[in-house]
């Protein structure tokens, strides 16, 4: 890594983690990830965020943003699910301009409403704008799998074109949760390390 390269993309050395909709910090992948920030001198933080099963975008975006502090380039935000949708409004209601964030994992993201649950609908309204995002941020991975039977794949596709990177995907992780049998995702590591 050239010297310029790192100062433009210093390594990430804090990690929070922003789960979904009916689930908590407390996934078996989250662990595993972790442990694996112990190896490479990352620290790894789940938020536990207010309600889960009945999400507020505000108290969501209160709850990181107090967590989070200060946005620095060797901070790195990993999101699952509808916590991808939390980090991103939470990053588009950031008021300096000048902002930069290290990296950002999103997994099993989406940025506009679908099928017909009005608590996951309202939560995300219109989305927000990517562009204002991508631009501040070193490092963006987009993750999905071939057979989420939760979130469509072209949600996710769309989502990772409107951030400027292709999607990652990821066969027969369904929507990545304990139940599905998944307990550790390489590919996130890989995006908060590259």
């Amino acid at each position: 890594m050239s010297i310029e390269t790192f100062l433009l993309h210093p390594p990430v050395t804090q990690v929070f983690m922003i789960h979904g909709y009916h689930s908590s910090p407390h996934k078996k992948w989250f662990q595993w990830l972790n442990l694996q920030g112990i190896m490479k001198n990352i620290k790894f933080k789940a938020i536990e965020l207010p309600d889960p099963d009945n999400p507020d975008p505000e108290k969501w975006r209160e709850t990181i943003a107090l967590e989070i502090g200060v946005v620095t380039k060797q901070i790195g935000i990993v999101g699952h699910s509808l916590g991808c949708q939390a980090a991103l409004q939470y990053l588009d209601s950031l008021s300096d301009d000048q902002w930069k964030l290290g990296r950002m994992v999103l997994v099993s993201g989406f940025n506009e409403p679908f099928g017909d649950d009005p608590v996951l609908n309202n939560f995300v309204g219109d989305g927000v704008d990517l562009g204002n995002i991508k631009d501040h941020v070193g490092g963006i991975t987009v993750i999905r799998s071939d057979d989420d039977p939760e979130v469509p794949a072209e949600l996710t596709d769309k989502l990772a074109i409107g951030l400027g990177v292709p999607p990652t995907v990821v066969p027969g992780a369904k929507h990545f949760r304990d139940s599905d049998g998944v307990g550790q995702v390489p590919e996130v590591l890989e995006g908060l390390v590259k």
